[in-house]
């Protein structure tokens, strides 16, 4: 998955902001190192046939939006510059084929973790098993580069082959910022599995892109009732996020994205959130009052395009 996964907007006032992890367009002093930078790349798919990568483009995305609930992480996607003293892990996600020459296929992790060990976590699948491969290898790899979460529980994959093969056309569809292929392959992805969280989540950024506030509301509140279990910390960031696209529940997200954004000021995706609700709330002087901070990977976005860039290309348009 690619930077544009992360993306949903904050609409307040006539302002936009980036949701997700990306920075103001500009620079800014004093920026806040990150507990944990996480670079994350796909390889290539294998040769073969078209649809040969669909387990991989699901497993980004499962991993991507793992790695997103986790507020101490800042993930990036091929073009991490760690500054000095600054941990950064690197990840290589793949599809190969089976060693044994059977049927299948196998999802690798190629983990370079921030103290410079490598090591590579595989999980071997089939169509038929592929969910449970990618809820596995995606948990696997999360307790790995943050051993605080290791054995947690994360929401389980909807095993149903059809509805996979539809996000994965929709997580394709969002790498290369389709924004309307992606809304119709997630649509179709809830009709062959209403309960698919992830699918929910995405059409909630997506209807947030557009204006669409109730859907997006409705939305937020199908994904954080199918994306169950999670950590503690990720349950956190989910309650925020769920509470934020409900104009009813504006203190309430306000509150929330004040103790992340403080709590974890790596991540500029609380401080925007937090400061369009301070604006939406008529609470400017707080806003223009707090310090500048800066990304500790530095990223642009375009608030005219919607498009999120950072200052070194991605692997990836």
């Amino acid at each position: 998955a690619t930077a544009a996964l992360a993306l949903g907007v904050v609409a307040v006032s006539g302002l936009e902001f980036s949701m997700g992890a990306s920075a103001r367009t500009g620079t800014a002093p004093h920026a806040a190192a990150p507990a944990l930078v996480v670079d994350v790349t796909t390889a290539p798919p294998v040769a073969g046939a078209p649809d040969d990568a669909w387990p991989l483009a699901v497993l980004a995305d499962t991993v991507a939006w793992q790695l997103d609930q986790v507020p101490s992480v800042v993930r990036t996607e091929g073009h991490a510059t760690p500054a000095p003293g600054q941990r950064v892990a690197r990840v290589v996600l793949a599809r190969a084929g089976t060693d044994d020459g059977h049927a299948g296929f196998v999802l690798e992790a190629r983990v370079t973790l921030g103290d410079g060990r490598k090591v590579t976590l595989r999980e071997p699948a089939t169509d038929a098993t592929a969910a449970r491969a990618i809820d596995a290898l995606a948990g696997r790899l999360t307790g790995r580069l943050v051993p605080t979460l290791r054995g947690s529980p994360w929401p389980a994959t909807p095993q149903d082959l059809g509805a996979l093969k539809a996000y994965a056309t929709a997580a394709r569809a969002l790498d290369a910022r389709d924004w309307s292929g992606a809304e119709r392959a997630a649509d179709a992805a809830v009709a062959a599995a209403p309960m698919y969280g992830l699918a929910h989540h995405r059409l909630a950024e997506l209807a947030t892109l557009r204006g669409a506030r109730n859907e997006a509301r409705d939305h937020a509140a199908a994904a954080r009732a199918a994306l169950l279990p999670l950590p503690a910390e990720a349950d956190a960031v989910m309650a925020a996020q769920t509470a934020w696209r409900d104009d009813t529940r504006r203190g309430e997200a306000l509150a929330a994205y004040a103790a992340l954004s403080t709590q974890h000021p790596a991540r500029l995706d609380f401080a925007l959130a937090h400061a369009a609700l301070l604006i939406h709330a008529g609470d400017r002087a707080r806003v223009d009052a707090a310090p500048p901070r800066k990304s500790a990977v530095p990223r642009t976005v375009d608030l005219t395009t919607r498009r999120e860039s950072s200052t070194t290309p991605p692997r990836r348009p």
